[in-house]
């Protein structure tokens, strides 16, 4: 969808999809535009995350733990992981 959508119809569907508020998904829209990475990383983590908990599951700091081993992982998040130790 947002590779044939605009702006507006991409903050329509979220507003729609994702139960958002018009200035919400307009604050979503524009954060993803400026660092769509970081979109990108966090649905990344999100399947991964669903993967291992399929395969593996339990807590989620072995998952982080893991993560972190392979470099991947922010930096909110590995602190959370290192002091759940």
């Amino acid at each position: 969808h947002a590779q044939v959508s605009d702006a507006d119809a991409l903050m329509i569907r979220l507003q729609h999809v994702a139960g958002m508020g018009g200035e919400e998904a307009r604050e979503l829209v524009s954060d993803i535009a400026a660092e769509p990475l970081h979109a990108l990383a966090a649905a990344l983590s999100h399947e991964a995350w669903q993967s291992w908990y399929a395969e593996v599951g339990g807590e989620p700091v072995p998952f982080l733990l893991k993560a972190m081993a392979g470099g991947g992982l922010a930096v909110p998040l590995a602190r959370w992981a290192l002091e759940s130790r």
